[in-house]
């Protein structure tokens, strides 16, 4: 807050610096424009008066906190392009709708640029990430709503205070520690946890979005052994998911482990238990099988199976040749 009045303060200075705004076309007129900016400043009349814009700013400020606790209708959105990084986002605040103060928040990552991409070793397309459109309702009482802003001006007055600390001295800055959440923050907080004042009105469209787009970036990578044989493929294809249950077991949790990835998916997407199917299934076509077939499907999809678990649980590590070992003797 601190370092927005003094932005704003220094711009108010600037604006009403007469002399710089104007032009002239002769010396004796800048001469006289320069004698009454003079005049003015003593009395103290100029916009150019710092403590009279301080006052003004601040008489601002506390009429924009005042129309937040009051509801005040507000509409406001945004689009930045850095470095191709795309973010858009929309609010709005709509007034009192039965009682309560009525918020809804939109937002949208368009792509991600390739710096960020090649630092954080994003793999997730863009046209995958600009799919999450998010949707939030939030509907406030008058007492609720005084904590959001309670705690969002403690919030910014916390993040000035770290700066301001930080800024002391290159040693202070690498020593320094996050001050603790204020009451009010923590107040917040608690509302937001417990009091289920916010929704996602399109979170089952999200989750099928979410979920359709990263089964298909999985098995458009996975797919890249077009030119193996189907035993090959399947070696792959297991070698891929334990893999990928690894690096990201959360996500396969939703993916595979998750019995109801099937009715998330839009109808007739292809999921990565059907795609294991269909691969162990082809495998077998080409196999000179020694023993009942259905049991020799059930042995290879428990053993797949089982290795993810144990990896995603932490009491397997990951090796390359893990599905190599397991499956080549069977198939």
């Amino acid at each position: 807050m601190k370092s927005i009045k003094f932005l704003v303060l220094m711009l108010a200075i600037l604006a009403g610096t007469q002399c710089i705004a104007l032009q002239t076309n002769s010396i004796e007129g800048a001469k006289n424009i320069n004698k009454n900016t003079a005049v003015q400043v003593k009395k103290g009349t100029t916009p150019a008066n710092p403590l009279e814009y301080l006052s003004k700013y601040n008489e601002l400020m506390d009429r924009y906190v005042k129309n937040f606790r009051g509801c005040e209708p507000l509409h406001m959105s945004q689009s930045i392009d850095l470095f191709g990084l795309k973010l858009s986002y929309q609010v709005d605040v709509n007034g009192w709708v039965d009682n309560k103060c009525s918020y809804y928040m939109t937002g949208n990552i368009g792509g991600i640029g390739k710096d960020i991409r090649e630092i954080f070793d994003v793999k997730a397309s863009d046209e995958t990430i600009a799919a999450i459109k998010p949707e939030l309702k939030c509907n406030f009482t008058q007492s609720q709503l005084n904590v959001l802003v309670d705690g969002f001006i403690a919030a910014q007055e916390r993040k000035m205070a770290e700066a301001t600390e930080t800024s002391l001295s290159a040693e202070k800055s690498l020593a320094y520690k996050k001050t603790k959440l204020s009451p009010a923050e923590e107040k917040l907080v608690a509302m937001f946890v417990t009091e289920n004042v916010c929704t996602v009105p399109n979170k089952d469209e999200l989750i099928k979005t979410i979920a359709s787009k990263l089964t298909t970036d999985y098995l458009d990578e996975v797919n890249k052994s077009a030119l193996l044989n189907p035993k090959e493929k399947l070696i792959h294809s297991a070698s891929f998911f334990l893999k990928k249950t690894s690096e990201h077991p959360h996500l396969m949790d939703f993916l595979f482990f998750n019995p109801k990835i099937e009715n998330i998916l839009p109808k007739n997407t292809v999921n990565i238990p059907t795609h294991f199917i269909g691969r162990i299934n082809s495998a077998l076509n080409v196999t000179q099988v020694k023993e009942d077939r259905q049991e020799l499907f059930l042995r290879i999809w428990a053993i797949i199976h089982g290795l993810a678990m144990m990896i995603k649980n932490g009491l397997l590590e990951y090796t390359p040749a893990l599905a190599q070992n397991r499956l080549a003797s069977m198939i």
